[in-house]
């Protein structure tokens, strides 16, 4: 039986998608892909420290060849043609993605959307959220990196808005996921009245702290999700050291999150 919460198997944490396009499956489709997605732990990668070891990151000071190394086990192990990345920003550009794209032509993108199989997209981030959709009826996927500017733009309800606007998308029948981040025990912002809008007040913990996560999730819900079709890791990077977390160590590494189509 396949479980349809997220769950970790070899230093990767798996969201099991296909577990829940199958049972929305009202259809009886038998031509739907199958889709692999998962966030990977800072494990089994060949950085040294303070990068040890799986960083996919160019920016943050690593040898670049490890990089590329550990890029590569990463496209193996999720079986993808290719392996595309952006050079985020926290801005709110998305863009579609058809073939393969090298990083330094995406610059100040935060999200990728496909419906070309066997072409992974990943999202580089260590206590940002990365956030994945879904469509099984169209065969088309997204991946979304979010961190608190990326909530105050309302990065993921535009993602679902191109998904409905390019794919005639039904936000019903998406499944998303929210990867490992940083959790409302060390989402501290001071000073966060100069920089949060006033809907964020309902998403305060405490004197300076903020559950991003669940905004995010009433994020996806307000833009026509089902609450049912949200897969939320609720792992805090800043206090799992299995993740790269700059809120933790500032210098280091960071994480991959994929998804790709097959």
């Amino acid at each position: 039986m396949i479980p349809k919460q997220p769950f970790l198997q070899n230093g990767i944490l798996h969201y099991p998608l296909d577990a829940l396009a199958v049972s929305h499956n009202t259809d009886g489709k038998k031509d739907m892909p199958h889709v692999w997605a998962g966030t990977f732990t800072r494990e089994n990668g060949v950085s040294c420290a303070p990068y040890d070891s799986l960083n996919v990151g160019f920016h943050v000071g690593d040898e670049p060849w490890n990089v590329r190394r550990n890029r590569e086990v990463i496209q193996q192990i999720v079986n993808a043609d290719s392996l595309v990345s952006a050079c985020q920003s926290h801005g709110d550009l998305i863009v579609h993605v058809r073939s393969h794209v090298p990083e330094e032509h995406l610059l100040n993108v935060d999200g990728l959307i496909t419906n070309v199989r066997g072409l992974a997209l990943m999202i580089q981030h260590a206590d940002c959220q990365a956030v994945g959709l879904y469509d099984p009826q169209n065969a088309v996927i997204a991946n979304i990196h979010c961190g608190w500017r990326g909530c105050v733009n309302g990065i993921v309800k535009k993602a679902v808005q191109e998904l409905i606007q390019t794919y005639h998308s039904d936000p019903a029948q998406l499944i998303a996921f929210i990867s490992p981040s940083m959790g409302s025990c060390c989402g501290e912002f001071k000073g966060w009245e100069a920089i949060f809008p006033a809907r964020f007040a309902a998403y305060r913990v405490g004197r300076d702290h903020f559950d991003l996560v669940r905004l995010t999730s009433d994020d996806l819900v307000n833009a026509g999700l089902l609450p049912a079709n949200i897969m939320a890791a609720n792992i805090c990077t800043v206090c799992s050291p299995v993740y790269f977390s700059y809120r933790r160590e500032r210098n280091t590494g960071r994480c991959a999150t994929v998804i790709v189509l097959h």
